[in-house]
């Protein structure tokens, strides 16, 4: 009976092992899809699973909705201090609005502008330096949308310190 060499047999046993182990593998990786293949986020979004995380300000499947539109257009309604009627808001970059409206009576009667940061169905202020005649204040605030109303609360401190709400619908 002829005697097994056990050295020359080890090489073959390893090359073998590998070549089931690589096998094994390309077919399991072969075998789990990509959830994310053929998922395409928008404006920034990421996916992991199947699904887009949004940054802040767009929302959707795919993130494909900019939040800011809702905001956008003409709101008409009242405010408990001051004389304004109307906030006028349109598209800033990404996601973010302006809004421009009045303050003031008389000669100090004038426009102002804010830049707000929208998350959802709110939109944040940070404090503006605003000048009316003598009068230098700073206002920030946050706008919230409900269906198809809009309150507007702003905070003066300042030379003017008061406490604002408008309520509108467009």
């Amino acid at each position: 009976m002829k005697k097994l060499n056990l050295p020359k047999a080890k090489p073959a046993l390893l090359a073998a092992a590998i070549a089931i182990f690589s096998f094994i593998t390309v077919v399991y990786t072969s075998c789990t899809p990509d959830k994310c293949k053929d998922v395409v986020c928008q404006n920034g979004g990421t996916c992991g699973e199947g699904n887009c995380t949004c940054p802040t300000g767009f929302s959707g499947t795919l993130c494909a909705t900019n939040d800011a539109t809702k905001f956008l257009g003409t709101w008409t309604g009242s405010t408990n201090c001051g004389s304004g009627t109307q906030l006028i808001i349109t598209q800033g970059t990404g996601a973010t609005i302006l809004i421009s409206s009045n303050a003031g009576t008389g000669s100090c009667f004038k426009t102002f502008n804010m830049v707000g940061t929208v998350n959802g169905n709110t939109a944040t202020f940070n404090q503006t330096e605003l000048d009316n005649c003598a009068n230098s204040y700073t206002m920030a605030g946050t706008a919230t949308i409900t269906g198809n109303s809009i309150t507007f609360s702003m905070n003066f401190s300042g030379a003017i310190t008061a406490s604002c709400t408008f309520a509108g619908t467009k």
